[in-house]
């Protein structure tokens, strides 16, 4: 998720030398609790309503109406802002890599073409990353999280049993466009080891244990399904179904991934899981060459 889709646009802002009075007034009238403070293009601080509160007179002066005013008004953004915030460029080196290797696969993505879509210099890229498979490790993180979210809704859905939920996350795993982003976005696992052991680590730490093993625990209790160890069961299914039968994990032909595709859902039927329907198995297929 790139920061530019979330972002709020042609925000409001103010200067350091613009009054506290005026600011505070920006603020009751477009309805926001913070401004940016700008100095030319540059942001240099920000100041919030809270900001404002905290210099104001209290409720007990002996101030007149006019001297309040005058008081309000000669105090500026700059005696009572946050100076040098924390900010973020809204295609940072990694939001624009992803995009650079969903448009143009991560073969074709150089170093420097990243560096060139953030307009960043060579020398600020190479502080944070040392290579472009240090940036795809990144993205692959980053898309990871994005999937988080949509897992755990499925894991506490009301009114499903174990086994409809790990099919529900199958679903949401196997969908087309996600599987076509991963595949053009991430190299295949088997071309560098370390991203191998990462997915491995990432399967084994958290998604098995927090979300996968928990539905199995719960289809075995609602008897939708049948298993003497859940934790085992849950851990070989997303080892395969994350490691073995996807085509991003290495390079397949549509022959190749067919084979896998029909061995996975002989083996996961046999256990009483209908986990690849005939939809997903094609869609797995068709992000595969011919040949």
């Amino acid at each position: 998720m790139l920061i530019r889709e979330w972002m709020t646009k042609d925000v409001i802002t103010v200067t350091p030398d613009t009054s506290m009075l005026k600011a505070s007034k920006l603020m009751k009238d477009h309805n926001i609790r913070r401004l940016p403070v700008l100095d030319g293009k540059h942001v240099v601080g920000i100041v919030s309503d809270r900001d404002i509160r905290a210099a104001s007179p209290s409720k007990a002066t002996t101030l007149d109406m006019h001297e309040l005013y005058y008081l309000l008004s000669e105090v500026k953004v700059k005696d009572i802002m946050t100076s040098d915030p924390v900010t973020v460029y809204d295609t940072d080196a990694v939001d624009a890599a992803a995009l650079l290797f969903l448009q143009k696969g991560y073969q074709n993505t150089t170093l420097q073409d990243i560096i060139d879509a953030t307009k960043l210099s060579k020398g600020a890229v190479y502080h944070h990353f040392r290579s472009k498979e240090e940036i795809a490790r990144k993205v692959g993180d980053r898309m990871g999280d994005e999937m988080w979210e949509p897992l755990r809704r499925i894991r506490e859905a009301a009114g499903l049993t174990g086994l409809q939920k790990l099919q529900a996350v199958f679903a949401a795993s196997f969908a087309g466009d996600r599987q076509q982003r991963m595949g053009r976005t991430l190299p295949h696992l088997t071309d560098d080891p370390y991203f191998l052991v990462l997915e491995w680590q990432s399967i084994e730490e958290r998604l098995v244990p927090e979300c996968i093993a928990p539905l199995v625990r719960q289809g075995v209790a609602d008897g939708s399904i049948h298993t003497g160890d859940p934790d085992a069961l849950a851990g070989a299914l997303f080892f395969l179904a994350d490691l073995w039968l996807p085509p991003q994990s290495r390079p397949t032909t549509r022959t190749q991934q067919r084979a896998r595709n029909r061995v996975f859902q002989q083996m996961t039927r046999a256990l009483g899981l209908d986990l690849l329907t005939e939809e997903q198995a094609l869609q797995l297929e068709e992000l595969c060459p011919e040949k």
